[in-house]
């Protein structure tokens, strides 16, 4: 089936390691292997050759190892990417990626990855990402600031999720953006200083705003009252 475009496995009860006969599935653009019971390590070796790759989803399953973001380095077309939870020995490594990487996302799920178990940093090819919609990093124990860059590049921002980690600083949001964000979640962190005074103004399309469990201080900034569609 060297032809087969796309591979949609998901949401079965399939077991054990992955087939490394995938691998010769050289056509592919999709495949999605989440919420199976999946295991062993993951599955870098049969990922690498499948460079015609434009969405690949392997979260929900129960991988071990170590996954490095070299494997995707020759993903040009990847515009989506799904990975975790992982198993607490387990961790996915973003920063050997050659910079700047070859791909631009639109999607990328990494929640409960022992992302750069090193540094605890924030992936430095997001830099480079300037169509993304949809970001969960959720769950990493991340440190640092939140950059203001994230949400500079992508303007067309839909859903943005930072919760459960440990960012601090401050929380910045450029004045003159306005983004049709529509999810935002920072909730469990230990981000602090004001809420930005322009958020209502900046994500006027949000129905989802979680800044719950951080160390925000002073007035609530009026601006929240323009979240007219918020739940």
């Amino acid at each position: 089936m060297k032809n087969l475009d796309e591979l949609h496995l998901s949401d079965n009860n399939f077991y054990g390691p992955v087939p490394m006969c995938f691998r010769n599935l050289t056509s592919l653009r999709v495949l999605d292997l989440s919420n199976n019971i999946l295991s062993g390590n993951i599955p870098a070796a049969l990922i690498t050759p499948l460079v015609h790759l434009e969405y690949l989803s392997l979260s929900g399953n129960l991988f071990g190892g170590s996954f490095s973001f070299n494997s995707l380095g020759n993903h040009s077309k990847l515009q989506g990417f799904e990975l975790g939870p992982l198993n607490n020995d387990s961790h996915v490594d973003t920063e050997d990626l050659a910079l700047p990487p070859p791909f631009q996302l639109k999607a990328l799920y990494l929640s409960g990855c022992n992302l750069n178990n090193q540094t605890r940093k924030i992936p430095s090819f997001l830099l480079y990402q300037k169509e993304m919609r949809i970001l969960d990093l959720s769950s990493n124990k991340l440190v640092g600031q939140i950059p203001t860059w994230l949400l500079q590049n992508n303007t067309n921002f839909e859903v943005l999720v930072l919760k459960d980690n440990s960012f601090t600083g401050p929380f910045l949001v450029d004045d003159s953006l306005e983004i049709n964000l529509s999810q935002l979640d920072i909730s469990n962190n230990d981000v602090s200083g004001k809420v930005p005074q322009n958020i209502g103004l900046s994500f006027p399309a949000l129905w989802w705003l979680n800044l719950s469990r951080n160390s925000f201080e002073a007035n609530i900034p009026p601006s929240l009252g323009n979240l007219t569609r918020a739940k």
